[in-house]
């Protein structure tokens, strides 16, 4: 490496290119993370050199590195090119802030002043240029960047550039609207703070003896010369034998994880530039999908907070190995899986593999339309398992039939719901569904593989629950309180409804705001009499609440009151109801109850306790319910009761 500190002249001042790579991220500095700091010393230092009365201090402002990387010439015409490893991000500020200062300067009319700054943005003499629409220009953004960049840069004035973008600025102020800023471009954003602040410093204040045009002319020119001459960077220019890869982890992967979707998409694209693979080409053609807004949204897991696409890429090699992959060394677990791995040479072949299991992703983050994938999405949702995605992704992206998939992801579906109506831990997923991977890997992926897995398992940590378990605690435990959060019981009534809802019926549509409403109301005690006919005392109520389960049988009149504060809150004592039915309903006594969901529910779910048979409601009412639904819930998260050995083929 060459390191050598210049100024922003030097940068500038050569017939060069500066070109972006495409693996570079999109430009992404802001006013509050970096314009406002920067634009203060540059005024800091214009203010200096406008102080007459004080000897000007030389001491300059360093801006960080700038790492380079020249690129061979294939012709005497074509200007010389040098690749922007590291810095494109200040590169491409002070290139908009010379934009700025030239259109403020051609405002002002001071032409000789914005041609000066125009030799800092345009290589002169086009038509010695073998391609002068592109060598022209000193600074070749990424392509995300580039057109926004070239019709700023092209504009000339800020009236032209808001015409250009008239969809960011308000009607009535001609100021960029506060509404949606997020979705503005940056490098807009960029253009208009440091147009409006070196345009309000250039105005200035006092100085009366001084003609305005001269005022202008002097601080512009107190702008200009502390930018070329103050500002410095420690360029870096890379030798033959410097590999470009390991200076830019060197320089950006210090553990942090939000760069490491970056680092990977450099890996890609700067060993596709060596090889026989065209970035543009490759960009264009498969990777540009991932600039989709979809793909930076932030998404937490846990404690980790990431962009989406990090999530995504840890799946993909999640589901491609079968291994714990590490999101904190998503970039080494990478680097790591293409060369262990032997991925294919051909970097289009290895975005394709990517590319396999982006949209997968995408619909199980967003479960949409109808199929397979987007019901198991659905169904899993409420219950927070991204401990499933990679073996669900595998599926997925296999020759299997939407048949064979749906079979394999029920299995998955019953697992997970059994495991958590039994009150089973989660704590062991991840190497269980990561177990899961390897299996299919070794024998192949199927709904039979699942099956057989997932049967193997006979830890606690583990095991899928039989029909007597699972029925025990359908009918028995208090899932009202066990299911944390809501949303895992609420799902599973949804889909006891739906499953009852038929041809042959016409129900009311299912309302959005949903809630769980207890048929025998939590304070029973007012409305809802024992067995024989009396109501429990506070104290009687109290000393229920320590009582087992196994003891209630022989705690007598105390057991009894434990066992209905048991009940009153398992499957068979719960339904759905809309919010405005079930704030009317409350804590009334059996009859108006009943009445009123005959009335005005909504739910086929109900009908179990509204049918003209029914005429009280106790204990073995609910047990019956219970039994009831326990046999659909049999259909919906089924349990094959066979284990047969995969046969490896």
């Amino acid at each position: 490496m060459k390191p050598d500190t210049v100024t922003v002249r030097h940068l500038f001042s050569s017939r060069r290119r500066y070109r972006v790579p495409i693996y570079q991220r999109h430009y992404v500095w802001t006013e509050a993370g970096q314009w406002a700091g920067l634009w203060e010393d540059l005024r800091a230092k214009a203010e200096v050199r406008l102080d007459k009365d004080k000897k000007y201090s030389r001491h300059p402002h360093y801006m960080g590195a700038l790492v380079l990387e020249a690129r061979s010439n294939t012709s005497s015409r074509e200007v010389p090119i040098v690749d922007v490893i590291d810095g494109q991000q200040r590169l491409t500020t002070l290139q908009i802030i010379l934009i700025a200062l030239r259109d403020i300067s051609t405002a002002r009319k001071n032409p000789t002043m914005a041609k000066i700054v125009e030799r800092c943005i345009l290589n002169e003499h086009p038509d010695e240029m073998r391609d002068p629409d592109t060598e022209i220009h000193k600074l070749w953004p990424t392509h995300h960047d580039r057109d926004i960049f070239l019709r700023i840069q092209s504009a000339r004035s800020q009236e032209t550039i808001k015409r250009l973008f008239v969809e960011y600025f308000t009607i009535r102020t001609g100021r960029l609207s506060k509404i949606g800023k997020k979705s503005q471009p940056n490098l807009l954003q960029a253009y208009i703070f440091f147009y409006d602040a070196m345009d309000a410093f250039v105005e200035g204040e006092g100085e009366e003896l001084v003609a305005s045009s001269d005022r202008a002319e002097v601080r512009l020119d107190a702008i200009l010369t502390a930018l070329m001459e103050d500002f410095r960077v420690v360029e870096i220019q890379l030798e033959k034998d410097d590999d470009a890869q390991v200076i830019f982890e060197t320089l950006n992967d210090r553990g942090t994880p939000l760069l490491a979707a970056d680092l990977i998409r450099n890996f890609i694209f700067l060993r596709a530039s060596r090889g026989t693979t065209e970035p543009e080409k490759l960009y264009e053609a498969r990777w540009k999908s991932f600039e989709d807004p979809f793909w930076s949204i932030i998404d937490s897991r846990g404690r980790l907070t990431r962009q989406r696409i990090e999530f995504f890429l840890l799946q993909y090699l999640s589901a491609s190995t079968g291994r714990e992959i590490s999101l904190i060394r998503l970039f080494a677990e990478y680097k790591d899986f293409v060369q262990r791995d032997e991925r294919p040479l051909d970097m289009n072949a290895e975005v394709d593999d990517i590319l396999r299991f982006a949209p997968h992703y995408r619909v199980l983050i967003e479960p949409s339309g109808i199929g397979p994938l987007s019901d198991v999405a659905r169904r899993l949702a409420p219950w927070d398992v991204s401990t499933t995605f990679p073996p669900i992704l595998a599926l997925a992206v296999s020759e299997l039939d939407n048949e064979e998939k749906a079979i394999a992801f029920s299995h998955i579906v019953s697992y997970i719901v059994r495991r958590g109506v039994c009150g089973l831990t989660t704590k062991n997923y991840n190497n269980i569904f990561l177990g899961l991977v390897r299996k299919m890997i070794e024998v192949g992926a199927s709904s039979d593989a699942v099956k057989d897995y997932l049967l193997g398992q006979h830890e606690v940590s583990s095991r899928w629950p039989n029909d007597t378990e699972f029925k025990d605690a359908w009918i028995e435990s208090p899932l009202y309180n066990n299911l944390i959060p809501s949303v895992r019981l609420r799902s599973i009534l949804l889909e006891l409804e739906f499953a009852i809802r038929t041809g042959k019926t016409d129900p009311a549509p299912v309302p959005s705001m949903v809630s769980i409403e207890h048929l025998m109301p939590q304070s029973w005690y007012d409305n809802w009499p024992m067995p024989d006919g009396s109501s429990p005392t506070p104290q009687e109520r109290i000393n229920a609440c320590s009582i087992s389960q196994a003891a209630e049988k022989s705690s007598g009149r105390t057991g009894v009151i434990a066992q209905r504060e048991r009940l009153l809150h398992t499957v068979g004592n719960l339904t759905l109801h809309s919010q405005s039915l079930g704030s009317s309903i409350g804590n009334v006594n059996f009859a108006k109850k009943q009445a009123a969901f005959r009335k005005h529910g909504l739910f086929q779910i109900t009908k179990g306790f509204t049918a003209p048979e029914i005429t009280a409601w106790d204990e073995n009412a609910i047990r019956a319910r219970g039994q009831t639904l326990f046999e659909l819930a049999l259909r919906l998260w089924p349990r094959p009761g066979a284990f047969t050995k995969p046969t490896v083929p």
